[in-house]
């Protein structure tokens, strides 16, 4: 019952963070996955806390992103993807398009491997692979 209680209040306050950061800010701007690698201004988020839980708000990528439809202008995320399962990566994805405005970019920073290269294969949007990662841009 107690733990219960707490995932509750939990998800309460992450629906309040996230929803005063869409609130107030005019871009956008989603990391994946940071670690303990906080940007300013950005929604700053991960499975994990890493003792800093004021700058950090839990996601799991692995499940439906907790925000509305185009509701980001950027999404990055660097060395996060290539640690899910191929299906786990493809619907990390989809949702990071979803949660994408029109004319907003994503940017995955991660090696490139045969299972990372073939969920970039997989995503029918226009995309640039380079070095460094993959650049989407929403039309």
């Amino acid at each position: 019952m107690r733990f219960r209680i707490q995932r509750l209040v939990g998800a309460i306050r992450r629906r309040g963070r996230i929803a005063a950061y869409l609130r107030s800010h005019d871009i956008t701007k989603l990391q994946l996955g940071a670690g303990e690698n906080i940007r300013p201004d950005w929604l700053n988020t991960d499975l994990h806390d890493y003792g800093r839980p004021a700058d950090l708000v839990y996601l799991d990528v692995r499940r439906p992103f907790p925000f509305p439809d185009e509701s980001f202008d950027l999404v990055f995320s660097e060395h996060m993807l290539e640690h899910l399962e191929y299906e786990e990566g493809l619907r990390c994805l989809v949702e990071c398009r979803r949660v994408l405005r029109p004319g907003g970019r994503i940017r995955i920073a991660t090696p490139i491997t045969s299972a990372t290269g073939g969920i970039f294969n997989s995503i029918a949007c226009t995309q640039r692979v380079c070095m460094t990662g993959l650049l989407i841009k929403r039309n």
